[in-house]
């Protein structure tokens, strides 16, 4: 199968996210600055994804709808911000753009700061897809690597800005208030 083929059937995958199963999730952060654990439910009621990291004695809760293209962001129990259209969940909160991997800024789009290399299949039901940053001047930077998932739609594995984030204790819901572990 080409190259080609395989990024039109990734992203037929990744286009059905939002109607997928309800996932929650544990995505361990590990940079250069720091390390964190991350509770993820995604995919919830209303198109929902929320995260909660906690890092040091910090703790950030952000709940994206992806229905309004709204985040409410709360800091150690206070409201920070509500942000309507301009947010941008790879900015704000990479471990959220592991389950809406569209969102992740390489496909393409004018305001993109990465483009796709890549992509091939793995392990049987997994893609991997590289992309490289994009420099002002024109120059390439960082590569980075994504490990998706093309049964469920969300990043198993992803090295981005210098960040390593890994999937873990994924549960998947079979039915409202019904969850089975993956694997």
């Amino acid at each position: 199968m080409s190259e080609f083929s395989q990024l039109v059937d990734l992203i037929a995958v990744l286009n059905q996210v939002d109607a997928g199963p309800g996932i929650r999730a544990a995505v361990h952060v590990e940079g250069q600055e720091e390390s964190a654990t991350c509770n993820i439910e995604a995919r919830g009621e209303l198109s929902t994804y929320r995260t909660i990291k906690r890092s040091g004695g910090f703790t950030r809760e952000i709940t994206y709808r992806a229905d309004k293209r709204q985040a409410e962001i709360v800091d150690d129990g206070q409201l920070l911000a509500v942000q309507d259209e301009e947010f941008r969940i790879p900015l704000s909160a990479p471990e959220l753009a592991m389950f809406r991997p569209l969102d992740l800024p390489m496909w393409g789009g004018s305001m993109d700061s990465h483009r796709v290399q890549s992509v091939s299949r793995i392990n049987g039901g997994e893609f991997l897809l590289e992309a490289v940053m994009l420099g002002r001047d024109g120059q390439l930077g960082e590569t980075v690597t994504i490990q998706i998932s093309a049964e469920f739609g969300f990043v198993v594995r992803m090295r981005w800005n210098y960040c390593e984030y890994t999937t873990s204790n994924v549960e998947i819901a079979h039915m409202p208030n019904e969850w089975w572990p993956l694997g």
